[in-house]
């Protein structure tokens, strides 16, 4: 689809992207429209893909739910079959999901996602190291090729703060260049214990991460205010309390910071410019934060990189020589830089959307495994519904609403393709094996693991849950209120 943005046109086939551009005229319509596309955007960002399925689900679901609330149905028994339902087919598509899965695969993950382009896909195997991608940001080539370009960083599964540390509203990210970093292995409790860094930050007139245990609502509302006050350009992370002390070491060591922690005599109070690390750039979403670190690796670095390799040679116990191993991928960490390349800006920013669909998709596929694509892992999974017990008649009419609605992914790929589904749908379901599909493209019935046409499990699982969950609040709601703009 073509979305039009301040005035200039851009493409694209993701539907996280085209569901953020959609706004309703009517305000209550817009509300209805608003709670939908939290499970298709939700998808998105935890699952790379998946997002149109996550919409085409709400509306199954929501349509055939409707029905029956009109009716009369008890919604908290309806609601309850739904949810046991679910977790039915969230059981059967891990069940199902191969985990084992090859460059290869991963490759054709990849270029599936980016809509059949294999440019994706090779460079996505580009990116593969040990079975695990290394991270990636996508930016703009100033000519018409991709190139590829491996520096120092680290990647941590752990987001910003507060969408108030937010820069980029259309990735609803946060960008900083050339940043102050401070590591702090404690709760930040008050404002005025950062005041003597923040004064040293803000003569430079550089930006400033802060990474810490946690924060108090004072700490983030008033870094907030002057973010906005364009005072003093901020971001905070805060990191869940199983990570370790060794994380905060890990980290300051990247960054070129000193630990800021309580227990080695480190006071925050007495922190300076020493204190502080400084990095290229930083890249934080609500779930992962990117650090591109300096090339030039500190001597204490490497001494550190040193010791933990002859650690984890000598090691025996292999959940110890695992964390030694994943201690050592955080330090000697490498990030990609990939610059998609086209002839224009039109066609560059719809070929880097399906580009970083590829990389997150491929990147779900080695988290969780893969199943068969083009909506039929659900066709599959869906028999196994038939066998819950000790349902009421309630339960048992969601039950079959979801049944149908697990039917829409398939039926809507095989009419966007301009063919019936009906005759397709009962062959499939009479084959009953997982794999066996309808490849719109050939008009053949194949094995989707030998055809590629596979998908990451972890988006089937988001996009049904997260559609589910949307739409069990819509069948609740009674009433709306919204603003009078008139």
């Amino acid at each position: 689809m073509v979305i039009e943005k301040n005035g200039k046109p851009f493409s694209t086939k993701d539907g996280a992207t085209a569901s953020r551009n959609i706004e309703l005229v009517d305000p209550f319509e817009n509300e209805g429209a608003s709670l939908v596309k939290v499970a298709c955007i939700k998808t998105g960002e935890s699952a790379g893909d998946g997002s149109t399925t996550s919409m085409v689900l709400a509306e199954a679901l929501l349509v055939r739910s409707l029905k029956f609330i009109i009716a009369g149905i008890n919604t908290d028994e309806f609601l309850s079959g739904l949810k046991t339902g679910v977790d039915k087919m969230l059981q059967v598509l891990d069940e199902v999901a191969d985990k084992n899965v090859s460059s290869q695969m991963v490759s054709k993950v990849a270029t599936v996602a980016a809509n059949n382009d294999s440019n994706a896909g090779e460079l996505i195997e580009k990116l593969l190291a040990n079975n695990r991608l290394l991270p990636a940001i996508f930016e703009d080539s100033q000519g018409v090729e991709n190139e590829l370009e491996i520096i120092h960083g680290t990647e941590i599964q752990v987001g910003f703060y507060s969408r108030d540390f937010i820069t980029n509203i259309d990735k609803q990210s946060c960008e900083l260049e050339d940043t102050f970093i401070l590591v702090v292995d404690q709760k930040i409790e008050k404002f005025h214990e950062l005041l003597p860094v923040l004064v040293i930050v803000a003569g430079y007139s550089k930006p400033i991460t802060i990474i810490a245990k946690d924060f108090s609502s004072d700490v983030i509302s008033t870094l907030a205010a002057n973010k906005r006050n364009k005072t003093l350009d901020a971001l905070a992370i805060k990191v869940p309390e199983s990570y370790g002390s060794e994380f905060f070491e890990d980290i300051a060591l990247v960054c070129g910071a000193e630990l800021v922690c309580p227990q080695k005599g480190n006071s925050l109070e007495k922190s300076n410019l020493n204190s502080l690390g400084r990095v290229k750039s930083i890249v934080s979403t609500s779930e992962r934060t990117i650090i591109y670190a300096s090339d030039n690796k500190s001597e204490q670095l490497n001494l550190v990189i040193d010791s933990l390799t002859a650690k984890a040679v000598k090691e025996t116990d292999i959940n110890k020589k695992n964390s030694i191993v994943e201690r050592l991928s955080r330090l000697t960490g490498k990030i990609a830089h990939v610059y998609i390349g086209a002839p224009t800006g039109f066609e560059r920013e719809e070929k880097k959307n399906r580009f970083i669909n590829a990389y997150y998709s491929a990147k779900a596929a080695l988290d969780e495994g893969i199943v068969p694509g083009g909506g039929t892992a659900f066709l599959y999974a869906l028999q196994k519904l038939d066998g819950i017990e000790n349902l009421s008649a309630h339960e048992q009419i969601a039950i079959q609403v979801l049944k149908e609605s697990l039917k829409a992914p398939f039926r809507t790929i095989i009419e966007n393709g301009g063919e019936q589904s009906p005759g397709k749908f009962e062959r499939i379901m009479e084959e009953n094996k997982l794999g066996y599909g309808y490849n719109i493209v050939t008009g053949k019935y194949e094995d989707f693991f030998l055809s590629g046409i596979v998908d990451p499990v972890k988006s089937l699982k988001e996009g049904l849950s997260n559609a589910v969950s949307v739409v069990s609040l819509l069948v609740r709601t009674k009433c709306v209120i919204t603003e009078n703009k008139a």
